[in-house]
């Protein structure tokens, strides 16, 4: 093979990878209903495309070998950086399942394009790959399972089961996580009559004040035990609401809730802003799977 030819197929080989990357981080955002920002999944196959390039590197001087077992490391190592470019920050579970679906969808979409390529007999052997037609049968497979196939599903499971990222802005901080929409979730601030937004306590904790945390946890023996403590936090008791309900575990009670600046909910690339809303405060974790933190009352999306 001549050095232009071998160059131009690397280049060649770089542009695949990264186009290929794109399609899989957005084949794994969409299927686990995460906020998918452009710029961020270009950095991420950017990314990806930097490790290729180190592959080739290291195989062209003989460092490693192409099939080796320490390419195959860095190839995953490549899929766990990208995934952390284009989502980060993430717990790591989240990476996992991130990192574990774009795997699947880069094995998936490799395995149909050769079983295509066999199935023609063999179009891609003789000279070479045939690289644009590989990468169209690739990136359509890839987008035929996230988008034809799960997507049926998800559309059909938004009504009952769908999950929206949201971002509360609370005393100067910013908290992102996903909510669940949940159509039973009917509460509302009996002051005002806003919306109410069920909060997990641990996605607050790092913006609520230690004292104010402590009698939180401390499962005080009241609401309005709670009131009294906060008496000596004035920016604070004006955020605090009291709201009655009959769900959640008990037949009738008090929950706690926090009036935020505001509640972004994330669809797509657009944030849409109320400030009417009210975070019903939750002792405990909401989804045994962490998959989402909150419980979004239906009418927000609806404004959305």
């Amino acid at each position: 093979m001549g050095g232009s030819s071998g160059i131009s197929l690397i280049v060649t080989g770089v542009v695949t990878n990264f186009a290929m990357t794109y399609v899989m981080l957005w084949a794994s955002a969409e299927i686990t209903g995460r906020r998918k920002i452009g710029y961020r999944l270009l950095l991420g196959a950017v990314t990806a495309s930097a490790f290729l390039v180190v592959i080739l590197l290291l195989v062209g001087y003989g460092i490693i070998g192409f099939r080796s077992v320490a390419s195959v490391l860095i190839a995953v190592l490549s899929v766990l950086a990208a995934v952390v470019v284009s989502f980060g920050p993430l717990k790591l579970a989240e990476l996992i399942r991130l990192s574990a679906l774009a795997l699947f969808f880069s094995w998936f979409a490799g395995g149909v394009t050769i079983a295509v390529n066999l199935y023609t007999g063999g179009w891609m052997g003789g000279s070479g790959w045939d690289m644009v037609t590989s990468l169209i049968i690739a990136v359509g497979s890839v987008l035929l399972v996230a988008e034809l196939g799960w997507g049926v599903v998800h559309r059909r499971m938004r009504d009952s089961l769908y999950f929206v990222p949201i971002r509360i802005l609370l005393c100067d901080q910013k908290l992102e996580t996903n909510a669940l929409i949940d159509t039973g979730n009917q509460l509302r601030d009996p002051l005002t009559g806003a919306p109410v937004v069920i909060v997990e306590l641990e996605l607050l904790k790092r913006v609520i004040p230690r004292e104010i945390l402590d009698a939180f946890e401390s499962k005080a023996e009241s609401p309005y035990e709670l009131l009294a403590i906060l008496s000596s936090f004035p920016e604070w008791a004006r955020r605090i609401r009291l709201i009655p309900f009959s769900s959640l575990g008990k037949d009738k009670g008090i929950l706690v809730g926090i009036r935020p600046d505001a509640l972004e909910i994330l669809e797509g690339d657009v944030g849409f802003s109320v400030t009417n809303v009210v975070l019903g405060v939750h002792p405990r974790n909401l989804s045994s799977s962490s998959q989402y933190q909150a419980l979004l009352h239906p009418e927000l999306l609806g404004a959305a």
